[in-house]
């Protein structure tokens, strides 16, 4: 007779990892690993695992739809990869937000230009507002029209943009440079083509390079007048009361990747801030970092039995995990099944 499908490993069931990888491929094999089994089991669910009450929205779908359609650009051979030190790199410019917040919509594919209005039955010119010689999309409009070239090569940066084929390139031509004066730079002039163009479209406005150039300087200033005038941070002191007499205070938290892997850790004082105990546990898969949350508060749980204290204290740092704690409703989804199992506990 076959074993079965999970197997007990002290109050928690697993998963049997050596059957489930046998049997699917990696990629599958981690997100059903990342699935958390409970204690007491229960009938088979379909759970919808783009939200934590489990309950479906066309926003979730529409995110969900375009995320599988990103994940097929990747494997096409066409498909320009960008790394998570890409955007890391480009969030932490010194450029002023609504210029970093631009240059990403427009990396992405969402800034609302002509060209994809146009071919979402919206009834307009898909011509470029400035040159009307080609259609309006992100690498025409800040690569290969007229007048971005011009503002490009009389900007401090004095770049030829025309050696890049498209917008892409460009920062990634930025990214291998790894200069943050630049990159802000750039972000500012992007940002000031942008307002250039939503200018000439809807004030009607004459395009002219000294304005652009103007704005880019103007935007630099900002950006230096915000560094002086902002305090240096001072860190808080770190604070922890102690609990009353007799009980002993959890303190737990998760570590979370975005491939998936988790980590667990806690630590345990009395009232004189004595540890008690202390532990962490690693590797988990866990689908979320709020997942990841409330798996580390089942394990803090069921350690606080082991180790015999029933006079206890929880403390985390997850506020919407709190919240679902104090909700009264149980939804069907992964996360509810671990609330239920805590209460239980």
């Amino acid at each position: 007779m076959p074993p079965p499908l999970g197997f007990i490993y002290g109050m928690i069931i697993g998963w049997r990892t050596d059957l489930i990888e046998l049997v699917f491929n990696p990629s599958t094999a981690a997100r059903i690993l990342s699935i958390p089994l409970g204690v007491h089991g229960g009938p088979d669910e379909f759970h919808w695992p783009s939200t934590t009450n489990c309950h479906y929205t066309c926003k979730e779908g529409y995110k969900d739809m375009r995320n599988l359609l990103s994940m097929a650009e990747a494997l096409s051979s066409t498909a320009v990869t960008l790394e998570a030190k890409f955007w890391n790199f480009l969030w932490s410019s010194r450029a002023l937000p609504r210029c970093k917040e631009t240059c990403w919509r427009a990396i992405q594919g969402y800034l609302p230009l002509k060209e994809r209005l146009f071919s979402r039955r919206v009834d307009v010119d898909p011509g470029c507002p400035f040159c009307a010689t080609e259609r309006e999309n992100e690498d025409h409009l800040f690569i290969h029209c007229p007048a971005a070239k011009h503002v490009w090569f009389a900007s401090q940066l004095v770049v030829r943009v025309a050696s890049f084929s498209t917008f892409r390139e460009l920062w990634l031509a930025v990214l291998e440079l790894h200069d943050e004066e630049v990159l802000a730079l750039v972000q500012s002039t992007v940002y000031a083509i942008w307002e250039a163009r939503n200018h000439t479209i809807f004030q009607q406005r004459q395009f002219t390079m000294d304005n652009v150039l103007g704005r880019v300087r103007c935007l630099t200033e900002e950006v230096r007048v915000r560094d002086q005038m902002r305090a240096p941070s001072v860190a808080l002191p770190a604070t922890w009361k102690t609990p009353t007499s007799g009980t002993i205070k959890f303190n737990f938290d998760a570590y979370y990747h975005v491939n998936g892997s988790t980590g667990l850790g806690m630590v345990a004082r009395n009232c004189n801030g004595e540890v008690m105990a202390a532990a962490c546990s690693y590797p988990h898969s866990a689908l979320s970092p709020l997942l990841a949350e409330a798996m580390s508060l089942r394990w803090t749980m069921q350690l606080a039995i082991d180790l015999g204290f029933r006079r206890i204290c929880l403390e985390t740092d997850c506020l919407q995990l709190f919240n679902c704690l104090k909700a009264k409703e149980n939804e069907r989804s992964y996360l509810s099944s671990i609330i239920r199992e805590c209460c239980t506990l």
